[in-house]
């Protein structure tokens, strides 16, 4: 067995008779039963098989032993539990409009495990807005009969503190194209899917690499590119970086697990260039201004979503594709089962740019 604490420098024998279920390749939590010395290694029992390496949500229940985490719900918790009915009770469901056959994206999937904090809820109610079955005030009055607790935002309180009106609103003022053929022209933002990639190493390439990577790399990108149905709204490159728009999230997806899978199935030594060439891939989906670009004189994407999309690449892992939480749940609201996000957690964007969640993409059929 080899140990995943890398303070221990030796691997640790495990009889036959100590294994238990165990085979080779999965995660186990063992014990020492009898230390080294000069003459033979640590010999373990096994206690535990976490699973498969890599299956999804492994990382966790590694941290959780490896920080000696409590993983084990307390009786008094699981009996309170089991108190809570599975169905509606039928007066509320008399009383309420029925919604469930009707899909909705959460947050948190069935198979989340990040329920480590008490429920809090904080609701944004506004009793001039009406209220019924349902709503906000409902669900507040509901949340609180059970004895939870409940931070309430007033909106009418608000706007009476604030002497405004219900009935004010404020209009957004058109933006208008600058540099545009049209003077006229008005911009508004539109959603899109941003794909940045990068080259790692890219800077160490030679003088001599560069017909190799424009004829051996590059020729490649584009030939994926060209076999794209539905094609990329915009595709642009410098050098070692790429930069793709897409109107599909899925499709954006599908390009970025081919872009991965290319690069890593190439022998690139063959090409003439480096043998350990990489790919880091960031997706991001939002809103952005689609215009005409008046120094390219064609059609680009503005606005900040660029820049944040920028800054996903960068702390992607070499032959990964990472993504925002916004392009994950993208992909969840198409109801597809081709592709699966394993929640990475809340990671430092690139350049001080914030930190957000992030997930690491991979097909559904993918076994890592």
């Amino acid at each position: 067995m080899v140990p995943d604490n890398r303070r221990i420098n030796q691997d640790v024998l495990i009889p036959i008779e100590s294994a238990g279920d165990a085979s080779h390749g999965q995660i186990v939590v063992a014990t020492i039963v009898s230390q080294p010395d000069q003459h033979r290694q640590p010999i373990g029992s096994i206690k535990q098989v976490l699973g498969d390496h890599m299956a999804p949500g492994m990382e966790i229940d590694i941290a959780i032993r490896a920080h000696s985490l409590p993983y084990e719900w307390p009786e008094a918790v699981l009996d309170q539990a089991g108190n809570i009915p599975m169905a509606l009770p039928q007066d509320e469901v008399a009383r309420r409009i029925d919604l469930r056959d009707i899909a909705f994206v959460t947050i948190d999937g069935e198979d989340a495990r990040d329920f480590d904090d008490a429920p809090w809820m904080l609701a944004v109610t506004d009793a001039e807005g009406g209220g019924g079955p349902g709503g906000a005030i409902d669900t507040v009055s509901a949340w609180k009969s059970a004895g939870l607790a409940v931070d309430v935002v007033d909106l009418t309180q608000l706007r009476s503190e604030a002497r405004v009106s219900v009935l004010e609103t404020v209009r957004a003022v058109p933006v208008r194209e600058a540099g545009a053929l049209d003077a006229g022209k008005v911009l508004h933002r539109e959603v899109r899917t941003m794909l940045f990639a990068d080259v790692v190493g890219y800077s160490r390439l030679s003088e001599e690499h560069t017909p190799a990577f424009l004829v051996g790399f590059l020729s490649r990108v584009a030939q994926l590119v060209d076999g794209m149905q539905p094609a990329p709204e915009l595709v642009n490159t410098w050098g070692d970086g790429l930069f793709m728009v897409f109107a599909d999230a899925m499709a954006a997806a599908d390009f970025a697990l081919q872009l991965r899978d290319m690069v890593t199935s190439v022998d690139w030594a063959a090409e003439g260039l480096p043998a350990d060439l990489h790919l880091r891939i960031g997706l991001h989906v939002g809103p952005v201004y689609p215009a005409d670009d008046p120094l390219l004189h064609r059609r680009n994407v503005f606005g900040t979503q660029v820049t944040r999309a920028a800054r996903i690449e960068p702390i992607a892992a070499a032959d990964s594709v990472f993504i925002s939480a916004e392009a994950a749940y993208a992909l969840a609201a198409n109801g597809q089962d081709r592709f699966c996000a394993d929640y990475l957690g809340t990671l430092p964007l690139a350049k001080g740019y914030g930190s957000q969640p992030m997930y690491r993409l991979r097909r559904a059929s993918d076994m890592f």
